[in-house]
């Protein structure tokens, strides 16, 4: 593995095959079949991002699951769908789903009530 010289900096930089996600590479091992991350993306931010790119490297198949709700947005969830679709449209084992919540308050989705009846569905 050479090093190569990052674009507008003086430093070098080892290259890193394991960061690059590819599921379709032959031999590849992954950590887990399936994984999620749950998420609002509301707003979308780096850590997100970063949560989700590797998890995309440790899952063979990683589903992000975008939830709202349509009483309780300050960002349409069409819109926090489309940021979620453009930064992983390029991860081939990354799909993005919407999961609505359908709870009138945020003090109604905390409760321990709204969760234990989603469990027991």
């Amino acid at each position: 593995m050479g090093a190569r010289r990052e674009e507008g900096r003086g430093r070098m930089m080892k290259r890193n095959p394991k960061r690059c996600v590819n599921p379709e590479r032959p031999g590849r091992q992954f950590k887990y079949e399936t994984g999620m991350f749950g998420t609002c993306a509301n707003p979308l931010h780096l850590g997100h991002v970063r949560t989700i790119v590797k998890a995309a490297n440790e899952c063979r198949e990683l589903y992000v699951v975008l939830s709202y709700s349509k009483r309780r947005e300050k960002t349409d969830w069409r819109v926090r769908r489309q940021w979620l679709y453009e930064t992983v449209r390029h991860l081939g084992n990354v799909k993005v789903i919407e999961l609505e919540d359908k709870c009138k308050s945020k003090a109604e989705y905390d409760s321990d009530d709204h969760w234990r009846e989603g469990a027991e569905r």
